[in-house]
């Protein structure tokens, strides 16, 4: 159930209903009413920055540039309201991921027809320049007619653009799970990065399971990198070696390993699914006897001669059949070994009891996911990481709780054939760095600044003096008007950080608030000359240049909003102000004149602008009346002076007037 009521139309098109809704924007169903058709528009949040906008606009020419029956087409997209909007075929079906969910996992004969027209519609892509970077099954819906189809290209890109990073900080682009160790890297990519999130949805496919999952996506990433790439035949021994095979090369850890186009993989299980040889052969003792070796052999010979992979021959081992005493030795080792094995396991097992009357019992964990070791103090909620990549968000267990933010050590059944290098173990704590940084900017989204401040302060015990936790315990301690800690916070991570134009932003916000102008004025200047150029920055700046009487700086600045926006009130409201001051009163009617009409306009569509901007528009009218005054136009002046008197008598904004003065006793 939509949580608000859609919009009747939006531009041509008919809202019907609300779809789905995620961190980008909300999807409608809606009819075209000129071709008559029911689509998907998908409409962007008004409240997303700049970037996003023009990557939403840029991403849907790139997807629309595409026409295939395995990818959803494009039918428009454009700005519409100053919204930005993207119109796709409307399919009726279920995604992979409930399927999955709902029915298990899927037969060879059903799973690798699937794979092989997504391979083929992602090969169109790659041919048209353009790598999705973010396939799963949550983004691949099962159509009326049992056909998969490509809904999201969310997070496409060109692959001549391909070679800058991926990643930023506390951010990567795409899903844990489903993502090649070289995207987490952050590294260049190229096709076979897609080739890669092929391989995981053939996995997920015939075994129900994901290769690699955690709790948290930094766990995630580990595993991606660290750990070997799991065996189908672990999950489902009925499935071939040679099937295993051709999972294991999609989904090698370096990309050279892999099939080289999603072509060739498509090509590969075509001729697993002709030749029947996705399924293990039963055969007889006798055969097993004579020809162990040869059918070993055949997961290799089956495969297409492509490319060559070191993944296949290791996963395959290609080993000769033992001779009947050779069989007989074998068989007094194995006995030998498992009894030595039971009595140091007997011997373990005791230890474990005597020492569990001391320490509570260890919940069971899956193979898959690693240890976490404690924090001394309270532990860290860390919550998985979510990407924007699909509208509706979801998670992949209903009953899913976040795992605590803890030290990760490697659990692997032979540590000393996997060991951890030092390398690992900072891509380790940058995870760890990434999801506490992740979980505090979510208590302060949703308002918990208390819980955000204690987390930052247990996190900061684990990295000591790390700028962003100071920022971020800064930031929350500001919210709850702690001004003195938040500044003692800022001032450390300024000398620690001495570019970062945020802290600087946040510093002289601070001391704007507490009135010290002339620190407020150092802070926004030095966090403008670092690039930080938003308009709340600007603005204040604005205002500090016009009361410190710097007012070709402050025109200089107001023009800098007007690059960002032409029509924006606070630009003409500073022109005016600076205007009067210098004595151009000319000018300063004509600026003030349109700060009110701007004011009047945007108060229609949007009571909170109108509320934000009331401010500064009792004053623009008392300057107006000063000026018509001072022109001796009498009945100008008193209509001006009359709109003051009655936005100053307005007992809503008695508190916002007494600011106010303050600052206009500063004024000459």
């Amino acid at each position: 159930m939509p949580t608000t009521l859609p919009p009747h139309s939006f531009g041509k098109y008919h809202i019907l209903k609300e779809i789905a809704k995620g961190g980008m924007g909300t999807v409608y169903l809606a009819q075209d009413p000129e071709i008559k058709i029911y689509v998907a528009l998908k409409v962007l949040h008004p409240s997303s920055s700049q970037t996003r906008r023009s990557r939403f606009l840029r991403e849907a020419q790139l997807a629309s540039r595409l026409n295939h029956p395995n990818i959803v087409r494009i039918l428009d997209f454009g700005i519409h309201q100053s919204k930005e909007y993207l119109v796709m075929e409307y399919i009726q079906g279920t995604d992979l991921e409930k399927y999955l969910q709902i029915h298990g996992p899927l037969p060879p004969q059903s799973a690798l027809p699937l794979v092989c027209q997504l391979a083929k519609a992602v090969h169109y892509a790659h041919q048209n320049n353009i790598l999705h970077r973010d396939l799963k099954t949550a983004n691949v819906l099962l159509s009326s007619k049992g056909n998969p189809i490509i809904i999201d290209f969310g997070i496409a890109k060109e692959l001549h653009d391909c070679h800058n990073t991926l990643t930023r900080a506390g951010s990567a682009v795409g899903s844990p799970s489903f993502m090649a160790p070289e995207q987490i890297r952050g590294e260049p990519l190229d096709k076979t990065v897609d080739v890669y999130a092929l391989g995981v949805i053939l996995f997920n496919l015939l075994t129900g399971l994901l290769p690699y999952h955690a709790a948290t996506s930094a766990f995630t990433y580990t595993l991606v990198l660290n750990n070997p790439i799991p065996s189908l035949r672990e999950f489902q021994p009925n499935l071939s070696q040679t099937l295993d095979a051709i999972c294991q090369k999609a989904m090698a850890k370096s990309s050279q390993d892999r099939f080289q186009t999603a072509l060739e993989l498509a090509q590969t299980l075509e001729h697993c699914l002709q030749t029947n040889s996705y399924l293990q052969q039963k055969k007889s003792t006798s055969l097993r006897k004579t020809k162990s070796s040869s059918s070993k052999k055949t997961a290799l010979q089956n495969l297409p001669n492509h490319h060559s992979s070191h993944t296949l021959k290791k996963t395959i081992a290609l080993k000769k059949s033992p001779s009947k005493k050779n069989n007989k030795l074998l068989l007094t080792l194995i006995a030998s070994m498992s009894l030595a094995i039971a009595t140091l396991s007997y011997i373990y097992l005791q230890k474990m009891s005597t020492s569990s009357k001391n320490n509570p019992p260890t919940p069971k964990q899956n193979p898959s996911q690693i240890s976490q070791k404690s924090l001394p103090q309270k532990q860290i909620q860390s919550p998985p990481h979510q990407t924007n990549s699909q509208l509706p968000t979801k998670t992949k267990n209903k009953n899913y709780k976040p795992s605590t933010f803890t030290l990760i050590h490697s659990e692997n059944t032979s540590p000393q054939t996997h060991p951890t290098s030092s390398t690992q173990q900072e891509e380790q704590k940058t995870f760890q760095l990434k999801d506490a940084l992740a979980l505090i900017r979510k208590k302060i989204k949703e308002k918990l600044y208390p819980e955000a401040i204690q987390y930052a302060s247990q996190a900061l015990n684990q990295f000591p003096n790390n700028p962003s936790l100071l920022v971020e315990r800064a930031y929350a301690h500001y919210h709850l008007q702690n001004y003195t800690n938040a500044l003692y916070d800022l001032q450390q991570a300024a000398q620690l950080r001495p570019n970062h134009a945020f802290t600087y932003e946040l510093m002289g916000k601070i001391y704007y608030l507490t009135k010290e102008d002339k620190k407020a004025l150092k802070c926004y200047n030095k966090a403008f000359q670092l690039g930080m150029k938003c308009h709340s920055c600007l603005g204040r700046r604005g205002n500090l240049l016009i009361l410190t009487q710097k007012y070709k700086e402050a025109v200089h600045n107001a023009k800098y909003l007007l690059n960002q926006n032409n029509n924006c009130p606070l630009a003409f409201f500073q022109l005016g102000l600076c205007a009067y001051l210098l004595k151009k009163n000319k000018r300063a009617i004509q600026y003030f004149l349109k700060f009110i009409q701007l004011c009047q306009k945007k108060s229609k569509c949007n009571k909170k602008i109108w509320h934000t901007k009331l401010q500064y528009y009792y004053d623009a009218h008392y300057y107006l009346g000063k000026i018509y005054l001072e022109q001796q136009k009498t009945k100008k002046a008193q209509y001006h002076f009359s709109q003051f008197q009655l936005i100053h008598h307005c007992p809503i904004h008695q508190q916002m007037y007494k600011f106010k003065q303050t600052i206009l006793k500063k004024l000459p």
